[in-house]
């Protein structure tokens, strides 16, 4: 139900949980308009109750939550990893490169969240959705090294780029679909 304002008590919401309905303002549009959400984030807006409760969700999880955690991981890989294998391009034999497996990344993504200050550890499971989410045809900033997907190879460092082109774009990590892309470790540096 969508009307000019209402008063935001507790009968109302009440009788908005009884009949299934929620409840919406101009105010509350035009911020749905602002925060261009997309049809993932729209189904839990229009759960019965305030939308501007819904809205408020949504935004903390944005700013705070799990989309926002795999941002993070991802970027402390292409940041990390692409300095580490343009130092390994220097010291070893392309069949001798070290591999970015999933315990290579966690150690490399740890000591980047110790260094901007966090206090939450990498965990395994980041890696796997990070590793998902860089190799996604769509995304493609990183190729497994093999078909059994035990390494990644980063096809480019962070960039404002690649912070720019995954904003909204990024798919919660239960929805995140590997690729079945493979490739060789890199030769050289671009």
């Amino acid at each position: 139900m969508i009307a000019n304002a209402y008063a935001a008590e507790k009968e109302t919401l009440d009788e908005c949980r009884a009949h299934d309905v929620s409840l919406w303002n101009v105010t509350d549009l035009l911020r749905l308009l602002e925060l261009g959400a997309n049809a993932f984030e729209l189904r839990p807006l229009f759960a019965p109750g305030f939308a501007a409760d819904a809205l408020a969700d949504l935004e903390w999880s944005r700013a705070h939550g799990p989309r926002k955690h795999l941002t993070v991981i991802c970027d402390a890989l292409l940041a990390t990893a692409w300095s580490a294998q343009a130092a390994a391009v220097d010291f070893h034999a392309p069949t001798d490169a070290p591999l970015l497996t999933e315990d290579a990344a966690i150690m490399l993504v740890d000591k980047y969240l110790a260094a901007h200050a966090s206090h939450t550890p990498c965990i395994r499971t980041d890696i796997r959705d990070a590793f998902a989410y860089l190799t996604n045809p769509r995304i493609a900033q990183a190729l497994w090294t093999d078909d059994r997907r035990t390494a990644i190879v980063v096809l480019a460092p962070l960039s404002r780029t690649n912070r720019r082109a995954n904003r909204g774009r990024q798919p919660a990590p239960s929805r995140v679909r590997p690729s079945r892309q493979v490739a060789t470790a890199p030769h050289g540096r671009d």
